[in-house]
Formats: C-alpha cells, structure tokens, sequence
C-alpha cells in the first residue's frame, strides 16, 4: 500500500475506482492529499514503466510552455542544473543543464533542480524529496511546474490521467517543500496547458 506522498500516513479514504485504468484508484488522505494507487504498483514497475513504455509528445502545445520555463530559469537560477524526468532533452536545448530519468541516481551537487511536469508521474514522493536534498548546494533553487486541482468540490474534477498518481494543490504542493525545509520564493497559476490547469513554485534550501 503506498501512503500519502505528503505526510506518509496509511490513513485514507477510497474515493473512487478504475480511474482511467482498471488498476488503480483515486485516495483522499486524512490531510487532505488526492493521490492514486493499485495493487500492482510499485516504485520500481512504476520507474520501469517510463524507462520502457511511456512516451510524453505534447507537439506545438509544448513549446511556448517550454520557452517560458526556460526564460524563467535564466533569470533567476545558476547553474550546475539537474532536470529530472526531462529525457526527451527539449528543455536542455534551450538552458545547458543535466538530465536524469526514473530511478537515475546523482553523482554531484546542483545549485538547480527543476521538476517540469514530472512531481505529479513520481511514486515515491518522499524518497525524490530525499535525493534532491542530499544533492542541492546550500542555497539551491527548485524549480517545479505541475498541473493543478483548484477545487474539491469535485474529486473527479482533475485531469483523469493514472500516470498523474499525485493529485496536487498550491497548499500541497508548498507542504511539501516546507517539510524538507525549503521556503517558497515565488508561486502561482501559469496559463493553462492542453486540458491542465498548471502551477509553477520556486523553492530555496535553506
């Protein structure tokens, strides 16, 4: 059974089933995280299943998403930089960086960690959580875009991807941050990306 990717508690409530796959399920925490989950899931088939058999190719939509992510890390980040999930190199074509997929493990420190649409695909939140700690220099910057969900007046509202097994809030999404110990430098809505409501946060270690 995997726990809340927030505060790692057991305790939830089975909202709804078959959610866009007949494995897995939609789960409210007792702190108010969505998240899904399935019987057959674990970290390692979940990080084999983006080695081997998940493509993401958004096309043109990508693009201005991708040049705004991209301006937004030269104005305010330094590098060595670590994109983690971007193996598709689009975004290390526009900023120099490093690029690390499923289950990479990190040989330096990075003054920059950027998550692009990848939070909400991660299984075990607290162990990526963990490694990004262990490997940020003093001061380091994250950079995380995620979409969204508003509202809980309807727990369906969401994208209904299962890839998405992390269902975030702009109160969630900076619980986490503040867990490790990062501050939140800047946070917002971004304009909206194919069917998402999308949500950029910058956070510092102390």
């Amino acid at each position: 059974m995997r726990p809340c990717p927030i505060c790692e508690s057991p305790r939830r409530e089975l909202l709804a089933t078959r959610y866009d796959s007949k494995e897995w399920e939609l789960f409210r925490c007792k702190c108010g995280m969505l998240y899904l989950d399935a019987a057959v899931a674990t970290e390692e088939s979940v990080n084999q299943f983006y080695l081997n058999g998940y493509k993401s190719n958004d096309g043109a939509p990508a693009i201005p998403r991708l040049d705004s992510l991209a301006m937004f890390i030269l104005d305010v980040c330094l590098p060595p930089m670590m994109d983690i999930g971007g193996t598709d190199g689009e975004l290390a074509k526009r900023v120099p960086m490093d690029v690390s997929g499923a289950g990479d493990m990190f040989t330096k420190q990075y003054a920059t960690f950027i998550l692009s649409h990848t939070l909400e695909h991660v299984y075990n939140v607290p162990g990526m959580m963990t490694k990004i700690k262990d490997h940020i220099l003093p001061r380091g910057l994250v950079v995380v875009e995620v979409p969204i969900w508003k509202t809980d007046s309807d727990v369906l509202a969401y994208d209904r991807h299962f890839q998405h097994v992390n269902k975030f809030t702009p109160d969630k999404l900076e619980e986490l941050f503040e867990k490790y110990g990062f501050s939140i430098e800047l946070s917002g809505y971004l304009p909206r990306y194919i069917e998402y409501d999308c949500y950029r946060l910058l956070a510092r270690h102390a």
